[in-house]
C-alpha cells in the first residue's frame, strides 16, 4: 500500500478522510501511530501567525491508549506541531485510530485540525485576488474551505463557477473584436465558447479545457470521496490559469510604468537639448 507523505497526510487530507491501514505491517503502522516515530517529523508549511513559511516539528504526541504500540485497540491520537520561528505558534491535529469488529480491519481518520487546511492555504491564494476580484476570491477560498471539511461536490461547484467566470470575463473584454453574434455565442457549449475565445484566454485553459467537463462530471456523477480525491488537481489547474493571468497583469503594469519613465526621460533630454542650443 502506498502511504501518503507526512505533509500530504497532515496538510492535504480533509477532515473525516480515512486511511485504510489494514494491510500495513507493524513497522509501517508505527509511521503513523507511534509517538517515537511521529516525534521525528519535520515539515515546511505556512505559519498563519508568522505569516510566512516555517519549519514545523512535532512537539507532542499523545494517545488515549495506555499501550501505544498495541494496534488492536481503538484510540484517539493528538499531535501538536510547533513553529521553529516561534514555539508559541502551534498546529493541532486529532486522529481516530479505529479498529473495526474484525481486529484486522484498521482505519486512521483525521477528525480535527486547527488551524484548518483553509486557514493554512489562504496565504497562497491571496495573490489571485488581483485577477479574481473580491467576490470570486471569496468563492475560491470557500472551495478550499469546503474541501478541508470533507465536502467534495460543493467544492467542485465553486471551482466550476470560477472557471465559468473566467470565460465570461474574457468574452466581455473581447466581444467587440469577435465576429460572433452574442445570441449565437450563448447557444454554444463551453468547449465551443473556449474555442471561439482561444486567442483571448490563458494558454493552459485552452489546452486543458477538459477541466470544465471534469468539474461538471464531479458535480453530477462522482461521489463525495471521488471529488475530494481529485480536488487538489483541479485546484492546481485553476491556480495555473490564474498565475498566467496574474503574470499578464503584472507585465501590463510594468509596461505602463516603464513607458511613463521613458516618456519623462525623453522629455527631460529634449529640454536639455533646447537649453544647450540656446
Amino acid at each position: 500500500m502506498k502511504l501518503p507523505s507526512p505533509t500530504d497526510w497532515y496538510f492535504n487530507t480533509p477532515l473525516y478522510e480515512d486511511l485504510n491501514l489494514t494491510d500495513l505491517e507493524s513497522d509501517k503502522l508505527n509511521y503513523y501511530l507511534s509517538p517515537l516515530q511521529a516525534n521525528s517529523l519535520s515539515m515546511d508549511v505556512y505559519c498563519v501567525q508568522c505569516k510566512n513559511q516555517s519549519i514545523f516539528k512535532t512537539l507532542d504526541v499523545s494517545s488515549t491508549s495506555r499501550s501505544p504500540e498495541n494496534f488492536s485497540q481503538t484510540r484517539i491520537l493528538t499531535t501538536t506541531l510547533t513553529c521553529a520561528r516561534d514555539s508559541s505558534h502551534k498546529i493541532y491535529f486529532l486522529f481516530l485510530y479505529h479498529v473495526l469488529y474484525d481486529p484486522l480491519q484498521k482505519k486512521l481518520i483525521k477528525i480535527g485540525q486547527n488551524p484548518s487546511i483553509a486557514d493554512l492555504k489562504k496565504y497562497s491564494i491571496e495573490q489571485y485576488k488581483k485577477v479574481l476580484g473580491e467576490e470570486k476570491y471569496r468563492e475560491f477560498s470557500r472551495a478550499i474551505g469546503l474541501f478541508s471539511h470533507g465536502v467534495g461536490i460543493g467544492s467542485f461547484v465553486y471551482l466550476r463557477r470560477i472557471f465559468e467566470d473566467l470565460i465570461e470575463e474574457s468574452y466581455h473584454k473581447a466581444k467587440a473584436n469577435l465576429c460572433l453574434d452574442e445570441i449565437e455565442y450563448r447557444k454554444k457549449r463551453m468547449d465551443e465558447k473556449i474555442q471561439a475565445l482561444n486567442q483571448h484566454l490563458p494558454n493552459f485553459l485552452v489546452e486543458n479545457r477538459k477541466i470544465y467537463s471534469v468539474l461538471s462530471k464531479g458535480i453530477h456523477q462522482l461521489s463525495e470521496k471521488d471529488c475530494l480525491e481529485h480536488f487538489l488537481t483541479l485546484q492546481a489547474s485553476i491556480e495555473i490559469i490564474l498565475e498566467e493571468k496574474l503574470a499578464d497583469l503584472n507585465k501590463q503594469k510594468k509596461e505602463v510604468a516603464v513607458a511613463e519613465k521613458l516618456a519623462q526621460l525623453h522629455q527631460k533630454l529634449q529640454e536639455q537639448d533646447k537649453q544647450n542650443d540656446s
